[in-house]
């Protein structure tokens, strides 16, 4: 049973490590963003398809945007953890967003997978990968902090070092 564990812990690491590298070769995700840099507000629809921006959903003192995978049991590990996350920031005036960039599940699949695991914060569908690839994002769970406090015309700051 050690050995099975061992060896499914290398196939995942091979597999991301080929799956990252073959990203990175073929030129297709930038490097995320620096800390401090100012990310864009963006839209994306939920999964009911109403079109929410950054700025509509973000906290007064921040925001963390954790992308999400209906089928990833990575992801579905932390579902617990991320909800109580969410509770727990909430309280503290921080905003989770959850983003599924999983072409294969429908924003159904999604809406259905967040009741079911009893997800209350808000979850956008990221179809065409636009706000991963922009973000560096690779992997699901994967989060991002944008600082509330940075709020600069079109955009945030990342949170500073």
């Amino acid at each position: 049973m050690k050995n099975l564990a061992i060896l499914l812990a290398f196939v995942f690491v091979i597999a991301g490590v080929a799956a990252t590298g073959t990203r990175a070769v073929e030129g297709e995700v930038p490097a995320p963003p620096a800390i401090g840099a100012t990310i864009e507000d963006f839209s994306l629809p939920d999964v009911d398809g109403t079109e929410r921006s950054l700025k509509s959903l973000a906290g007064k003192k921040g925001t963390v945007l954790i992308f999400i995978a209906v089928q990833c049991p990575v992801s579905n590990a932390y579902n617990e953890r991320m909800e109580k996350l969410a509770q727990d920031y909430k309280a503290k005036g921080i905003a989770v967003i959850g983003i599924n960039s999983n072409v294969k599940e429908d924003a159904a699949a999604v809406k259905s997978h967040a009741a079911e695991h009893k997800l209350s914060f808000a979850i956008l569908k990221d179809p065409a990968n636009k706000i991963a690839d922009k973000l560096g994002a690779s992997v699901t769970p994967e989060a991002y902090f944008i600082d509330g406090k940075d709020l600069t015309g079109n955009g945030w700051a990342a949170p500073r070092g």
